[in-house]
């Protein structure tokens, strides 16, 4: 692992000390980065599709200020009065995600994520500011190729955030593999979207399918005692790879799996599916969703009468702390399973909160802290190298050797270049104020890509 001991204090050290004393230009977040996200947010929290229509843009990473200010600029953060100069070349930060469509919210969350730590850290890295390029890759293959390729060829970023959808993330991967950019997948999870062997340039945020399968089956068969149930998931890359991870897990333990659903991604009426569920025969339904279908699912779950007669469990980004307000009581009682919650006591987490409670006046959620650990990932391995990006095998390996304390705890790669993570276990209740939040109710901890827990 590369020495820090003549590197600067820590990435959160730094936070702790900088924050609120640097001087911050806002230049075009309105259109470029922040009003996009609004626009994210309030369609997906309301309607759950929307999203950024604007045109794609390189941008200056300065404020994640939601306030709107000025129109698109692509100079850099270092630049104009406001704020002090900051020596060398800017690194040239690509972000790829879906902002339109069914992932729009999540997208714009990541984002935000990402905004509050460069914020957090004067924008910017080992002396040399930071310039954002954002593309919109629509959770399309295609499109994500295209956009992928303009970031890499002709914008030649230093290092990418995204993609976020898992069939865009396989489709990207012998592109970015090409290329030797290190990037960052802050949501697909599945090894094969890494190559195998797994590609020294790709790094992942989030849990894997194991993951996410081996701590969830063993909890629930036995800690909660289930022993039948149906599992509900979207019809793409991802839903099936955590569908299967999660059946073999809970069958192995001797449980039985009565029923599995795939349901077309971006689905607008789940009536039909959950027509056919027959409660008296599950012990409860195991599910993923995310974005829109999250919220309409469960939503329609309460409105069909079955969140009393069959408890609802599955992926935390189901009941991520941005839908529950959408989603209401019929999201009361979600036993859920996810890395990153909120209450979570810790230094990091607490800086974390009150500096994205501080810009957004809003609890912070999982796909937020997923953007912060990112951003943080490309700080700390940008600072290993002493700022010379030039070398990306170099700063790929410096990134394969990162760690340090993040929101969610201890951050560190296991061999397949995945987090080794504790899996939280959560139940959403009504807290005294009247507002509905994932409760931590347990912890699993340790547990690497190939869902071998204590690791």
């Amino acid at each position: 692992m590369p020495s820090h001991e003549d590197q600067p204090a820590s990435a959160l050290e730094r936070r702790l000390t900088r924050r609120g004393t640097v001087k911050l230009v806002t230049l075009g977040l309105s259109s470029v980065v922040i009003g996009p996200l609004l626009a994210a947010c309030g369609e997906a929290c309301e309607t759950a599709s929307g999203g950024d229509t604007s045109p794609t843009a390189t941008t200056a990473l300065a404020s994640a200020d939601p306030t709107p200010t000025s129109a698109p600029t692509t100079e850099t953060a270092g630049t104009g009065e406001s704020t002090p100069q900051a020596e060398g070349e800017p690194i040239r930060l690509g972000i790829l995600l879906p902002f339109t469509g069914v992932y729009a919210q999540p997208a714009a969350d990541v984002e935000r994520g990402v905004m509050v730590y460069l914020k957090g850290i004067g924008n910017e890295i080992a002396g040399r500011p930071v310039t954002v390029i954002r593309e919109d890759s629509e959770a399309d293959p295609s499109t994500g190729i295209t956009k992928a390729r303009k970031l890499i060829e002709r914008d030649q970023v230093d290092v990418m955030i995204g993609p976020l959808s898992s069939a865009v993330g396989t489709a990207v991967r012998d592109l970015v593999v090409s290329s030797g950019i290190p990037q960052i997948y802050p949501i697909p999870g599945t090894l094969e979207e890494s190559g195998t062997p797994p590609a020294p340039n790709i790094f992942r945020v989030s849990y894997s399918p194991a993951q996410l399968g081996v701590a969830s089956a063993r909890y629930l068969y036995e800690t909660l005692g289930y022993r039948t149930m149906a599992i509900m998931c979207p019809d793409y890359v991802w839903g099936q790879k955590v569908a299967e991870a999660f059946k073999s897990s809970f069958e192995e333990l001797g449980g039985t799996i009565a029923d599995v659903t795939f349901t077309p991604l971006d689905t607008t009426d789940f009536a039909p599916y959950l027509g056919r569920v027959d409660p008296a025969s599950l012990d409860a339904m195991w599910v993923f969703y995310s974005g829109g279908d999250a919220i309409r699912f469960v939503v329609q779950y309460g409105e069909m009468g079955l969140t009393s007669d069959l408890p609802l469990t599955g992926a935390g980004d189901v009941v991520d702390e941005a839908f529950l307000p959408s989603q209401g009581d019929a999201a009361l009682g979600f036993v859920s399973f996810l890395p990153y919650t909120p209450s979570l006591e810790n230094d990091a987490n607490a800086a974390f909160v009150n500096a994205y409670q501080t810009e957004y006046d809003a609890a912070p959620g999982f796909f937020n802290e997923i953007g912060w650990v990112a951003a943080a990932i490309v700080d700390e391995a940008i600072r290993a190298v002493d700022g010379d990006v030039s070398d990306k095998a170099k700063l790929a390996a410096a990134m394969e050797q990162v760690e340090f304390d993040s929101p969610h705890g201890r951050f560190r790669f296991d061999m397949n270049r995945f987090p080794i993570l504790d899996m939280q276990v959560r139940r959403v209740e009504l807290d005294d104020s009247g507002e509905y939040v994932n409760t931590i109710i347990d912890v699993i901890e340790g547990i690497d890509s190939n869902g071998m827990i204590g690791g």
